[in-house]
């Protein structure tokens, strides 16, 4: 009977494991956020750098932003570059956070199978001790007793034992 009670512990147990897997899943799927918001952030504080230093470099020269095709076009390339880039950190991050949120959710489904999976191992060893006997078991006809044994790795050796025969109810009185 403690075979059944340590299955079931053991699919808990698992099952927390694949919990803190999921959660450390769902940390890393936040940080991924953060990270690809920040580096929008950064993107757009240099492309704003750049049109400054741009400006300033014209108006050096004696020239008004907006005055000059050149300069225009300067402005606009730089403007879609950083907008392209931007997208791309943007897209980059959201398929990094889409993955370690699916990742998030096998965790948990494995979790859930652990513990289902334990479920059905308990109910088989507990029929295994309590389901019916048969009748005749041995080479003599009659009842007979088997018994296996296991070495796990860590040095643990698990035992059990059936009795399969018939039993006879005792009645008092009778």
């Amino acid at each position: 009977m403690g075979d059944v009670l340590a299955t079931l512990a053991g699919g808990q147990m698992e099952k927390n494991a694949y919990k803190l897997e999921e959660q450390s899943y769902r940390e890393q799927a936040d940080m991924a956020k953060i990270e690809a918001d920040q580096k929008m952030v950064q993107r757009d504080l240099e492309l704003r750098r750049q049109l400054a230093s741009l400006g300033a470099s014209m108006a050096g020269q004696g020239v008004a932003l907006g005055t000059s095709g050149s300069i225009s076009a300067l402005d606009f390339g730089e403007r879609k570059l950083a907008k392209d880039d931007i997208r791309s950190i943007k897209l980059m991050g959201l398929g990094r956070r889409r993955n370690l949120l699916t990742s998030a959710a096998m965790s948990k489904t494995k979790g859930r199978a652990a513990v289902i999976n334990s479920y059905g191992q308990a109910f088989s060893q507990t029929m295994s001790y309590f389901g019916k006997p048969s009748s005749g078991g041995g080479s003599s006809g009659g009842p007979s007793t088997s018994s296996s044994s296991s070495y796990s790795g860590n040095g643990t050796r698990t035992t059990s034992s059936r009795y399969t025969g018939s039993y006879t109810a005792y009645e008092p009185g009778g």
